[in-house]
């Protein structure tokens, strides 16, 4: 399982890659220690954010895409919440650290897209102080959250399309959190991970799959809704017996993570990392 975790977290930076065209410009403002970052409608853009060793926000792109009119950016000031609205189009987000301390949001982090185009984030080695919300809409979306640390309650929702949301490599979650997808063949998985509150998912319609290894969990509420629903743990520690609602099978988690690979938009860039390492 080491392997698949390392390809799919690998396959949403590779994906961001393949995928991100330059196009336009985006707004970045601070506002007494808040930062709102504003992409462009109906376009294609791609933004890399990390921080530098004084601890501003560096702002770097896959494709070219301008940040108030310049190739790069590199803003000071920020300590208090960040808001990242994409707007419409294609685009991939990644917020990474370039150390062995996390990026720290110190307030809350809000990320937005709108449309229906592949809309790919990545939150590498991020840690949140408070709330969490990650609101994306009818494209086929994929979700990445990898060694990250938050503190506040999350809130995950995507729309309609088939869309993966993954939890990776240590990433511990203090508060609740709530992931709500739409119609589509969607999947919740989630590798190496602590949640020490309570964990809701809500599955839309058309068949669905949760998958669960080496983590542990306080307690989880998962209701399927329609469609054929699938399950599986391995190596996992529920405090509290997971509640399952309109959940078809639980079956051998590997096999929801094969299929993941199939109906999201990840497995042709696992074959490509396969090919080139």
């Amino acid at each position: 399982m080491k392997r698949r975790r390392i390809f799919a977290a690998m396959a949403l930076v590779a994906t961001m890659a393949g995928q991100a065209w330059a196009s336009g410009d985006v707004t970045v403002a601070v506002n007494n220690g808040s930062v709102k970052v504003t992409g462009q409608n109906n376009t294609e853009q791609s933004v890399l954010l990390t921080t530098n060793m004084m601890g501003d926000l560096v702002f770097d792109s896959l494709d070219g895409t301008t940040f108030n009119g310049q190739a790069a950016l590199t803003i000071g000031g920020f300590n208090q919440n960040l808001r990242i609205d994409m707007k419409s189009g294609t685009k991939s987000l990644a917020v990474f650290c370039t150390g062995p301390s996390p990026l720290v949001v110190p307030g809350n982090l809000k990320i937005t897209a709108t449309g229906s185009n592949t809309v790919l984030i990545a939150l590498v080695c991020v840690k949140v102080v408070g709330k969490t919300d990650i609101t994306t809409k009818n494209g086929n979306d994929a979700i990445g959250i990898i060694n990250g640390e938050y503190e506040g309650r999350v809130k995950i929702a995507t729309g309609n399309g088939n869309d993966l949301v993954e939890s990776d490599d240590d990433s511990e979650f203090n508060g609740q959190v709530d992931v709500a997808t739409g119609k589509g063949l969607d999947y919740v998985l989630a590798f190496d991970s602590t949640f020490f509150d309570k964990v809701n998912l809500k599955m839309g319609s058309d068949n669905d799959g949760v998958a669960v290894f080496d983590s542990t969990l306080a307690a989880l509420n998962l209701n399927g809704n329609a469609g054929i629903d699938c399950v599986g743990s391995e190596y996992t520690t529920f405090v509290l017996p997971p509640v399952l609602k309109s959940v078809e099978f639980e079956v051998d988690a590997n096999d929801i993570v094969d299929s993941a690979n199939v109906d999201t938009n990840i497995n042709a860039l696992i074959d490509l990392i396969v090919i080139v390492f």
